[in-house]
């Protein structure tokens, strides 16, 4: 392991928890109230341009719609990471249903 991985690996946790936090709110403000839509991961891409964003839904038969809209919605969630962030640059978002949170 190089040295300052740990704290390379601690700082990345930090930022896809706030990315996570943030989507969330953003969802709470914006998104339709018939389903209710979880951010239950975030993954940063190998050169960090790039964040997969894992949800789950209930009902589950909503997340079709769900994923459509969120990806409808890209750019206005990267906007408004990118305002609640500040300095940072606009991520490039992909959303994904969370497989594992369905799975028993």
């Amino acid at each position: 392991m190089k040295t300052g991985e740990p704290r390379k690996q601690h700082i990345q946790t930090e930022y896809l928890e706030q990315i996570r936090s943030i989507i969330s709110q953003w969802i709470a403000r914006n998104a339709y109230k018939n389903s209710l839509i979880t951010i239950t991961k975030c993954e940063l891409s190998e050169y960090g341009g790039r964040i997969t964003v894992y949800t789950s839904v209930f009902p589950e038969h909503g997340m079709t719609g769900a994923l459509s809209m969120l990806t409808r919605h890209g750019a206005d969630i990267a906007e408004y990471i990118q305002q609640q962030q500040r300095n940072r640059r606009k991520p490039f978002l992909t959303f994904r249903p969370d497989v594992s949170a369905y799975q028993q």
